[in-house]
């Protein structure tokens, strides 16, 4: 189960719909705004520390550890998740 290393760090990442491994990251939460001229103009789907984890690990496959091992640097997860073991 994919959990937040620390539930209080604020980042957004957009994500590019055909491949997620070209995203950008932002160390603060995106405003409406912000997310909404996002949306409009590109290809592209946004993550944040106030999604459920459940839509993480949805959106980007990751239902065990070996595949947070292969997925979270190319997907720019490593510095605020952790895998762990149900």
């Amino acid at each position: 189960m994919l959990k937040l290393k620390n539930p209080s760090t604020k980042f957004s990442i957009i994500y590019e719909s055909e491949d997620m491994s070209e995203n950008k990251v932002y160390d603060y939460l995106l405003s409406e705004q912000e997310a909404d001229l996002v949306l409009d103009n590109s290809d592209c789907f946004i993550l944040s520390s106030e999604t459920d984890i459940e839509e993480w690990e949805d959106m980007t496959g990751i239902y065990d550890k070996e595949s947070f091992d292969n997925c979270s640097e190319d997907f720019s997860m490593e510095k605020y998740f952790e895998f762990i073991e149900e």
